[in-house]
């Protein structure tokens, strides 16, 4: 990394520079989370000279992804891995901008304060700029503005017992799904798929036995996948205990009408026509994304639900000849398969790396 007003116009000036892996060690010391946060741009202004003088490339554009986080360490990116960040107006980034926003909030858990500051940023930048994270944590707690209970300012890992509700012990929004009312309907939808964080937060409460395998493509904002009809019933028992509320698995009913946001074509936008702005499916031998599932969030809503076509199927509390009924097709499937109204079927225990859910309410 190049610091601000750093002059590099020579090989010996590449001395100057910042070693991101040296920052991720000194963070691995730390006696418990260690987080780096880089508002950087992304790009190397002296790309086309220094490959001039050193006699290779040494990067451009977007720069590469963050490899072999260490554990328990998290880097904050402004910009993902190939894309780079704005400057903005006026005396912050749109990312510095939205840290200054949520890190002095209490009762924000750091993997939901991540959250909130993409979600600012992308807001911000109408979609222009995503911040990402590299790395992953354990099942600890951590509050980096403390709680209002506890008031506490340094970092504070909280272990929740076996199967105790988490609602008793943390601020309940950070796993709950954010949920949208259907019109006319006595029922609510969930704005996003359940992901990754929010089934973690189940685990590591003792509330869900089984952890999914991620495939290598990331946990944190990406749909939670490879977990059974019977693995999301112990889910929602769970979220219904810590919570309170009835949250449960929509039926195939349900589903479509939420999911066509009003629309009778082929696709909720109201056109039989699909592209990759709108919906990760499969096209020219890949997904849109390019490599498995998208992060939940990444298209744009339609009826206030996002990704309800591609990405993941979702699982329905609809029966059928003993299987259960999925809706919406994945990341894997052809434009055809991830129409509003096409339908699949799969065994209540099966799991699959093109499947996972998001849940409906009765208020």
């Amino acid at each position: 990394m190049i610091p601000v007003n750093t002059p590099v116009k020579h090989r010996r000036d590449l001395r100057k520079l910042i070693n991101l892996k040296a920052m991720m060690a000194e963070a691995e010391a730390a006696s418990g989370l260690g987080l780096v946060l880089v508002d950087a741009c992304r790009t190397n202004p002296f790309s086309e000279r220094l490959t001039r003088q050193i006699g290779r490339n040494i990067g451009g554009r977007g720069l590469a992804r963050v490899e072999d986080t260490p554990g328990n360490v998290m880097v904050g990116f402004a910009a993902k891995d190939g894309e780079i960040a704005l400057d903005g107006s006026g005396g912050n980034s749109p990312y510095a901008k939205a840290l200054i926003a949520h890190l002095p909030q209490k009762n924000l858990e750091v993997r939901h304060l991540l959250g909130k500051v993409r979600d600012s940023v992308l807001q911000t930048t109408r979609q222009q700029q995503k911040p990402f994270t590299y790395g992953t944590l354990g099942g600890e707690l951590w509050y980096l503005a403390g709680t209002q209970t506890g008031g506490v300012v340094e970092p504070v890992a909280e272990q929740t017992p076996r199967v105790q509700p988490v609602a008793q012990t943390r601020n309940r929004q950070s796993f709950e799904p954010e949920m949208v009312k259907i019109p006319g309907k006595n029922y609510e939808m969930g704005k996003h798929e359940v992901t990754f964080a929010q089934w973690d937060a189940c685990v590591a409460a003792g509330g869900c036995s089984h952890k999914p395998d991620d495939e290598g493509w990331g946990r944190e904002d990406r749909p939670v996948i490879n977990v059974s009809w019977n693995d999301i019933q112990e889910y929602i028992k769970w979220l219904n205990k810590s919570t309170g509320k009835r949250y449960r698995l929509p039926t195939e009913e349900e589903w479509e009408l939420a999911a066509r946001a009003g629309s009778q074509a082929d696709y909720p936008w109201g056109t039989n026509e699909i592209d990759c702005s709108r919906a990760d499916y499969w096209q020219d031998g890949k997904s849109c994304h390019g490599r498995g599932t998208s992060e939940v969030g990444s298209f744009p809503a339609y009826g206030g639900l996002h990704d309800t076509v591609g990405n993941v199927w979702e699982w329905t509390s609809t029966a059928d000849e003993g299987l259960r009924v999925l809706r919406g097709g994945s990341w894997n499937n052809k434009p055809w398969n991830v129409r509003s109204a096409n339908r699949n079927r799969n065994n209540p225990t099966n799991r699959n790396n093109i499947v996972g859910f998001r849940l409906s309410r009765t208020p």
